[in-house]
């Protein structure tokens, strides 16, 4: 999901979809514009938590300054938390880093 203007991140969006179609992995870029609200984002992602055929998402950051971003990347269901940034992702990293 990609939900800024930033011009660094529809780059960076750019790259990894380049290299995950050399790997052969299908990718969908969902691209917000500066209307989108938090409950936008919310509800695309709920539907690609419960899409069987998607194993992941990856919610580009930053967002648009007005939306909640803790509350977007806490809404990736853990299992197709790509990045990792949702809250149970960190507090597993901050566990796994103690040992």
């Amino acid at each position: 999901m990609l939900a800024t203007n930033d011009q660094s991140a529809h780059h960076y969006v750019e790259l990894k979809k380049e290299k995950a179609i050399e790997y052969g992995v299908n990718v969908i870029v969902e691209k917000l514009n500066q209307n989108a609200k938090t409950k936008d984002c919310i509800n695309i992602i709920s539907k690609w938590n419960n899409d069987e055929q998607i194993d992941g998402i990856l919610v580009q950051i930053p967002l648009f300054k007005h939306i909640d971003k803790f509350r977007v990347l806490n809404s990736v269901k853990v299992s197709k938390d790509v990045d990792g940034l949702s809250a149970h992702m960190q507090g597993m990293v901050n566990q796994l880093i103690k040992y």
